[in-house]
């Protein structure tokens, strides 16, 4: 999803080691297809930049947030294209 300030993908489910790597992976991959970066550059971004959020973490589901700040997507790089993503086109 993309708000203002930040793109970022939800994990929910369980366990909740499962929901986090879910979160993050989705995350990566968004930021590989669309915006063009190569495995190792989205793992140094994310690893620089992410700040996790538990959304829930006590019903039976757990939610993780895995936000990214848009301030530190390289220059001149088009943000990940949420309609494409998910198919959303016409």
């Amino acid at each position: 999803m993309k708000q203002k300030f930040e793109i970022f993908t939800i994990g929910n489910g369980r366990p909740f080691e499962q929901i986090l790597q879910h979160a993050t992976t989705e995350l990566l991959r968004w930021l590989q297809e669309d915006s063009g970066l190569d495995p190792k550059g989205a793992h140094i971004l994310l690893g620089t930049g992410v700040r996790y959020s538990i959304a829930n973490s006590f019903n039976p589901a757990y939610s993780v947030v895995c936000p990214l700040p848009k301030s530190i997507l390289p220059s001149g790089m088009d943000e990940p294209d949420i309609d494409t993503y998910f198919g959303t086109n016409e």
